[in-house]
Formats: C-alpha cells, sequence, structure tokens
C-alpha cells in the first residue's frame, strides 16, 4: 500500500529533540503523538516506551547519535520481523491502529486490547487459506490474544484439536492476511467471516447456547 510522501518532524522535549517520520498524510497523529510525549518531558530518557494501540513505540538513540541529546521514535517493523525488527517509519503502526478503532467502533463494539506479540491459535494451512473466519474466545493467559484462525465452513465455536493447532504471533497473522488486521481488536465472542479478501460478516456469537448477532455490516454499503 502506497501512502505518499514521507516526511520528519522534530521537538524540543527538555534536555532532548525527539524526531518522528512518517506518511505526510499521518502529519496530525505525529503531532498528536509528539505531544503526548511532551507531557512527559521530565520521563523521557534512551529506551522510554509509549504503548500505542497494539504495540510500542520506542523512544531512543539510534547508533552514532550517543550522547548527542536526540531520541528518534521507532516501532516493530511490522512489514518485516516485528518481533525483532524496528524501523523508523511510524506509517504503518499510525495506519494499523486507526483501522481497528474505526472498525470496532464502526461494528457499535468497544475495543479490547491486543498485543502485537499475542499468539493467535491457527488452523492447519492457514496461510493458504482464500476464505477464513476468526474467533475470538475469551481466555486469560497472557501470550493468548483470544484469537483463533479456521476454515470457513466451520461454525463458530468450533475449536482447532490441540495436538494440530498452530501458535502465530498476531503481526504474522495481520501481515499474511491484511484483511485480518482491522478486526484485531474486536472483544471477545467476536465472529468474523472473511471472503475474497474482504470482511464480509462480523458477529457476536454465543459460547453456550450457539445464537449470533449481526453485527458488521450494519446496514447496505458497509465493507
Amino acid at each position: 500500500m502506497e501512502f505518499g510522501e514521507y516526511v520528519g518532524t522534530e521537538r524540543q522535549m527538555g534536555e532532548f529533540r525527539v524526531r518522528a517520520s512518517a506518511a505526510e498524510v499521518f502529519a496530525f497523529q505525529i503531532n498528536a503523538i509528539l505531544h503526548e510525549l511532551k507531557g512527559q518531558s521530565h520521563r523521557l530518557y534512551d529506551g522510554f516506551i509509549m504503548q500505542y494501540g497494539w504495540g510500542p513505540i520506542f523512544v531512543e538513540d539510534l547508533p552514532g547519535e550517543e550522547d548527542e541529546g536526540i531520541l528518534t521514535l521507532r516501532t516493530p517493523d511490522y512489514q518485516g520481523d516485528a518481533g525483532n525488527e524496528r524501523t523508523q517509519d511510524l506509517t504503518i503502526a499510525i495506519y494499523t491502529y486507526a483501522q481497528q478503532m474505526q472498525f470496532a467502533s464502526s461494528c457499535g463494539e468497544r475495543p479490547q486490547d491486543l498485543h502485537f506479540w499475542q499468539d493467535v491459535l491457527a488452523a492447519p494451512g492457514w496461510e493458504d487459506f482464500e476464505d477464513y473466519r476468526l474467533q475470538r474466545l475469551d481466555l486469560s493467559a497472557e501470550q493468548a490474544s483470544g484469537w483463533m484462525v479456521i476454515p470457513v465452513d466451520w461454525e463458530f465455536g468450533e475449536t482447532v484439536k490441540p495436538e494440530v493447532v498452530e501458535y502465530v504471533p498476531a503481526w504474522k497473522v495481520a501481515q499474511v492476511h491484511p484483511s485480518a488486521t482491522r478486526v484485531l481488536m474486536l472483544p471477545a465472542w467476536s465472529g468474523v467471516e472473511v471472503r475474497d479478501g474482504r470482511v464480509t460478516r462480523v458477529v457476536e456469537w454465543g459460547d453456550t447456547d450457539g445464537s449470533e448477532r449481526l453485527i458488521f455490516p450494519t446496514h447496505e454499503g458497509d465493507d
């Protein structure tokens, strides 16, 4: 996906100059992030972390800029190996957060926390699914997102057998299936159907009686 021109912004915050970069279309969000950090300027240091949506923004000095009073904002590289790599381009982090919040709102649901590193339980062959379903269970384990990827012809509530289930970080699922990205902050007991790369239906399903309540689309033209 192309976002247009890439721009950088600097702000003086106490003893530090803080740099942030993203696509120009997200200039408002960059300024909002910097404004929030400025309110914490007395606490800034190399290694400070600000939570932003499903992932962190790292505030750190870069190699070659140590002791120069310059801090740069970076996020996990959601287009690369997000578990181990970072990027100065905040575009994808901002875009992802906006997508997730807007979609939850369009479904009339309150977003439920998710961390990019949390596991999604996946049925074998999940990477090759053209059509599929996602369902979020009410799980309390810290490593678990609650989400499960299942074949599109399964009923909501059917689960993958423990002996064949795959544990996949949420960022990897979003990378392989971009259409899943925006639904990942929906709350527990949400069921999502994806066909031809599009979210076609979202329901709230009953964990005991199998009932379903349609929450997306809410009217003709939703997409």
